[in-house]
């Protein structure tokens, strides 16, 4: 970076390595790693951006608007104290909590044992040696297995964020249609402005229109045959397919490889 522009390598000096290093973020980021939402956002709106500016930014009111309805519905027709899915982390992970050993310690911290291993939970101070307590802010299979110890309620140990009142009231809002043209009220000095494209080169090639994944997501690649039309195996080993391949796994078994011998060796005189 000094060798390109010293500038560049002061800036985030300046700015501290927590705006850029997530080791060193100062704050919880709970289970989000998301460091580009914009190539998220246009991922989901790859056929509006082919539109003008005016129809594009209609598109992406529409598209926010029926996030905001969906999870406003599915908030309203929530009956737990948490999100469906914080629910969700929840419920698997008590199946898990019923099978541990419990030793309490004091009156809010617990040695808990599960496949020959040991784990300290604090539930004042809601930590838990596995890290997952204090990162997520949502009670562990450690810190539940405490919990339930003291018979008390798992969902008052999970996060504000997490609540379904706070869940609501994200979603509450609505974006409004900008309403017919003849009736907008513009300035008299906006009208006078005069408003030219941006001088834009395109670049060589075809352009990309999907988003660049971050190396910590998994994919997996799958294979389909042209021949069944099934994932999982190519042409050369179908063992579906009625016309088979002369390379196939099917086709090449001992007594056809024998009989092909036998045929492609010249006759005896």
């Amino acid at each position: 970076m000094s060798s390109l522009n010293p500038k560049i390598k002061d800036y985030p000096l300046e700015i501290g390595p927590g705006r850029w290093a997530h080791c060193l973020y100062p704050r919880r980021r709970y289970n989000i790693q998301t460091s580009n939402i914009a190539e998220s956002i246009n991922s989901a709106v790859k056929e509006a951006r082919e539109q003008p500016i005016l129809k594009l930014l209609d598109e992406l009111r529409k598209t926010f608007q029926n996030w905001f309805l969906e999870r406003s519905k599915l908030a309203a027709s929530t009956f737990y104290p948490v999100t469906t899915w914080a629910h969700k982390e929840m419920r698997d992970k008590l199946e898990k909590a019923n099978c541990m050993e419990v030793e309490q310690l004091q009156t809010n911290t617990f040695n808990i044992k599960y496949n020959q291993k040991t784990f300290f939970v604090d539930l004042e101070k809601r930590t838990c040696t596995c890290r997952q307590f204090d990162l997520d802010e949502i009670p562990c299979s450690h810190a539940i297995a405490g919990i339930d110890k003291l018979y008390q309620n798992k969902y008052e140990y999970c996060s504000k964020w997490y609540d379904i009142i706070v869940y609501k009231n994200t979603y509450n809002g609505s974006l409004n249609p900008i309403g017919d043209k003849e009736d907008w009220n513009i300035p008299e000095d906006i009208k006078q402005e005069i408003l030219l494209p941006p001088i834009y080169k395109p670049a060589a090639g075809k352009r990309k229109k999907q988003r660049y994944k971050s190396a910590t997501e998994t994919f997996k690649m799958s294979t389909k045959c042209g021949r069944c039309r099934r994932t999982g195996h190519n042409r050369k080993t179908c063992k579906f397919s009625p016309a088979l391949h002369p390379y196939s796994k099917k086709h090449n078994t001992n007594e056809g490889s024998t009989s092909c011998k036998a045929q492609s060796s010249p006759a005896a005189f």
